[in-house]
């Protein structure tokens, strides 16, 4: 039977075709490689940090390719992904998170405030992965924030996951 989840055909596309470009995005493109490497690394960081088979995880960055990049690494920790507009007003952002109640939420320096505003006010247990740089160092949580520069020094093999057609 042919593997029909998206990771596993990025997995196919990378093992075929490596330099083949598989997303371009304003200018910035990331070939099959490259979107195995950056999700494979993001899936571990997340696996890493207790992310479980089925968990939620808040996907809140601006419309870009590290968008895509985030859904798939997401699909490869073997979670859920919910994926938040960086535009979305504050109290819309809340609402959903407050929803889906996210075991993680990745997010980027156009939304790290919101994050850090919704998570010290609503005592959440979210871990923040901050997909970029940022500048504030001063910023004190209780939760745990992971920075880019932490995310390239995960391994980029591929993460454990399971397959849901063969796994109770």
């Amino acid at each position: 039977m042919a593997n029909f989840l998206i990771q596993h055909r990025i997995d196919e596309c990378k093992h075929k075709s490596p330099n083949k470009v598989a997303l371009s995005f304003s200018g910035e493109k990331y070939t099959f490689e490259d979107l195995w490497i950056s999700s494979n690394k993001l899936a571990n960081v997340l696996t890493n940090h207790h992310v479980k088979r089925q968990d939620r995880v808040a996907i809140y960055l601006k419309r870009s390719a590290k968008t895509v990049l985030a859904m798939v690494g997401v699909l490869k920790a073997d979670a859920i992904y919910i994926s938040i507009d960086s535009k979305t007003p504050l109290k819309r952002f809340q609402l959903i998170s407050d929803d889906c109640d996210p075991s993680a939420i990745i997010c980027d320096s156009s939304t790290i405030h919101k994050v850090i505003d919704y998570v010290s006010q609503q005592h959440v247990k979210s871990t923040i992965i901050l997909y970029d740089d940022i500048k504030d160092e001063n910023i004190e949580l209780k939760n745990e924030i992971i920075f880019k520069d932490q995310i390239e020094t995960y391994p980029s093999e591929q993460p454990k996951y399971k397959n849901i057609d063969t796994d109770i």
